[in-house]
């Protein structure tokens, strides 16, 4: 296949296949399914790590410093002269590691203590593992750091003590390029490294293998989608339940992941634009992304082309269709239709899965027979069988929500409105969350109109689901905000109530986002009303940046807001804080909190 030079990556999907993967354990403690099996298996195969004669691993054990630079001597494929390397401390004379702990100490990458012994026998801690792993692999590049690095790639470090690594600690080059290539995968006050701690073998087998794929094939970062392809290459399982496994990466990552990838198979020198989604590894090793290649004649974009690429080297192009971003991303790739969450392979039972034709994301046809998602319409007509849009599809028969058809609505005037909203030349109808039709028997078809997924009008009601709104709201002035917050000249709705207890002043009223709306003098919240003591001048709400979507938090210069409610206390920055998750606040320090009740039933977020 001939790539242009530049290509845009797209959202990926993923195909499952029969895995072809021994799982037999090489150690009894390390079975296939624990997380770091891989690691384990890789190492062994690399004849770098052994287990013990009982037949374990023993991941929890302490490592001590003889056995560590014995590993790494293995891991540097040494094979040392114990007649030229010995004697180099007083506790290490000719006994088995010496040769191995006297090549590092001549090379500069150990040293003893200030004794002047060297301790075999004594526990690793972390920082001093990371010295002895790294030094043989990376320290020319430790070397050479500069001192704004070593501050850079500090910052986020901090003891379990929260103190900030001081750039000055002997250990600090190796925590900073640690931080620098990914090998230790921290970066914030919540997940300190426990500096000072004895390591274990499971947690050094981790350091190494980062440390070693990083150096053997010149990545910029370690990133476990490369370490997957590294793995699979190497016939190690990396699989849970025989599934594909999946990584959602950012652009620099995928670009210089895809860059490497391709123009190693292929030798071309091929660009990537941009790029959205994820990469996946299926259990027989190919590799699966979409791309959107220019058109040589005009430039356009297609988008229609899957692309898999195997270890073998080989390419292979597939037609798929792409779907509304955040509706699941159906694509038909041969006997399956694949979502975000996994392959799904469709009950068909004796049809020929060859004869697949894809109508829509959710719709497909095989011979005679309808699907809507892995589901058989019953009944339908296949040859009079058209998509509408959204959910919506029609035979010459019946009118059809995802799979559930009515015998009410009149076939030839049907019309879709949007997902909800539909109608024909007697009613219009709505389909609520679980797929039920509800005829609006008091709707005037010929003036209906829809204003948004909720609420509707004609000449004589306003609408909201299928219900008329009572007292009913003066048509000329309604407006419908987002999260179901509507208005009239005279009152503010919540679906289709007028709050009680809310004197909202109409003449300035303002809609702000989300659940909030305000007036001269007060922010609201919903239908809980007024938000106490805000300052108007100061007064936003904190979205979620990744969705840009508004929370349900807010602040002013002084005060934060959960709901309606003030936060009595919390431990965070006030100016950098922003959402975690649906309770949880954090700021630009790291420090998170949680929403809680003290015992007088005031709202306070406690530190995690």
């Amino acid at each position: 296949m001939k790539f242009k030079d530049k290509i845009l990556i797209g959202c990926l999907i993923l195909a499952s296949t029969s895995p072809t993967y021994a799982t037999e354990a090489t150690f009894s403690d390390v079975p296939p399914d624990h997380s770091n099996y891989p690691v384990i298996e890789y190492l062994h195969r690399e004849e770098i790590f052994n287990g013990y004669d009982d037949g374990t691993f023993q991941l929890n054990k302490e490592i001590n410093r003889a056995e560590l630079m014995t590993i790494m001597a293995r891991e540097k494929n040494l094979e040392l002269d114990a007649n030229l390397y010995n004697n180099c401390f007083p506790d290490v004379t000719n006994q088995w590691f010496a040769a191995s702990v006297c090549y590092a100490k001549e090379q500069g990458w150990i040293n003893g203590y200030e004794s002047g012994l060297f301790g075999p026998a004594d526990s690793v801690t972390e920082q001093q593992a990371l010295k002895i792993i790294l030094n043989p692999l990376f320290k020319e590049a430790i070397e050479n750091q500069t001192e704004e690095e070593l501050i850079q790639y500090n910052k986020f470090y901090v003891t379990v003590d929260n103190i900030q690594i001081d750039p000055s600690k002997w250990y600090a080059p190796y925590t900073a390029f640690a931080n620098a290539k990914n090998i230790l995968d921290l970066g914030s006050s919540t997940n300190a490294m426990t500096l000072s701690n004895n390591i274990s073998r499971e947690k050094t087998a981790t350091f190494l293998m980062k440390a070693k794929l990083v150096a053997e094939n010149g990545w910029t970062k370690y990133s476990q989608l490369l370490r997957d392809v590294e793995f699979s290459k190497k016939d190690i399982n990396i699989f849970t339940q025989n599934r594909p496994v999946c990584h959602r990466i950012n652009e620099n990552e995928a670009v210089t992941f895809i860059n490497k990838y391709l123009s190693a198979n292929y030798g071309e020198n091929v660009e990537v634009q941009s790029y959205e989604g994820e990469i996946c590894l299926e259990t027989n090793g190919d590799l699966l992304f979409s791309i959107a290649v220019p058109d040589k004649e005009d430039e356009t974009i297609s988008t229609n082309h899957l692309i898999r690429f195997n270890q073998a080297g080989e390419v292979k192009q597939e037609d798929f269709i792409e779907c509304g971003e955040g509706e699941g991303h159906y694509y038909l790739m041969n006997e399956y239709l694949a979502d975000g969450e996994g392959a799904q392979e469709y009950d068909f039972g004796t049809h020929e899965r060859q004869n697949f034709v894809l109508l829509s994301c959710d719709h497909l046809r095989s011979d005679d027979r309808i699907y809507f998602n892995s589901h058989n319409i019953d009944n339908v007509d296949a040859n009079s069988f058209e998509v509408l849009g959204d959910w919506y599809s029609k035979d010459k028969n019946h009118v059809y929500y995802q799979n559930r058809k009515t015998d009410e609505i009149d076939v030839d005037s049907f019309k879709r409105l949007n997902e909800n909203y539909s109608m024909d030349k007697n009613s219009a109808y709505y389909v609520d969350f679980q797929n039920s039709w509800h005829p609006i028997k008091e709707a005037d078809p010929t003036t209906f109109k829809v204003l948004n997924d909720k609420y509707a009008q004609d000449k004589n009601h306003t609408y909201v689901w299928y219900h008329i709104i009572f007292p009913e709201p003066d048509q000329a002035s309604f407006e419908v905000f987002d999260y179901h917050i509507a208005r009239d000249k005279d009152n503010v709705y919540i679906f289709d109530t007028i709050p009680e207890n809310i004197d909202v002043d109409m003449e300035s009223f303002e809609y702000l986002d989300g659940r909030f709306y305000k007036d001269e003098k007060n922010i609201y919240y919903g239908n809980r009303g007024v938000i106490e003591g805000t300052d108007l001048d100061s007064f936003e709400i904190l979205y979620d940046e990744e969705y840009d979507f508004p929370t349900d938090f807010s602040k002013d210069k002084d005060h934060l807001y959960y709901n309606n409610e003030r936060i009595k206390s919390h431990p965070l920055d006030q100016d950098t804080v922003e959402p975690s998750s649906g309770v949880s606040l954090i700021d630009a320090n790291g420090d998170e909190c949680d929403i809680e009740r003290d015992q007088n039933d005031a709202l306070i977020c406690t530190a995690i």
